[in-house]
């Protein structure tokens, strides 16, 4: 924790859901338009902790499709940066999208 850095810090929009959240909530939207419903699971995971580092947001559709977008900075590997499952398979996506750096 290092509140001098400004997403550990206690002041309006620190923390992890304002730092990466709001970008997962745009790729969100984007993609599938405005959700049905919305929860949220948002913490301070860490000990002397100010700011949220955990969040699970989880958006409805009324045509069953769930999504969930989640981060936490206590997680020591990096997982998929995409999982997407359907009734033909499920498609997986591991590490950046190589052109980010393009852009």
């Amino acid at each position: 924790v290092n509140p001098g850095r400004w997403r550990d810090g206690d002041v309006q929009g620190s923390g992890t859901v304002y730092d990466l959240g709001v970008h997962f909530m745009d790729q969100a939207l984007t993609l599938f338009g405005l959700p049905d419903t919305i929860t949220a699971d948002i913490r301070i995971q860490r000990e002397g902790g100010i700011a949220d580092d955990y969040f699970d947001i989880g958006l409805g559709y009324a045509d069953g499709l769930k999504v969930s977008l989640r981060s936490s900075l206590l997680i020591r590997e990096p997982g998929p940066r995409y999982v997407v499952h359907g009734t033909e398979g499920s498609y997986v996506k591991y590490g950046v999208d190589p052109q980010e750096r393009a852009l």
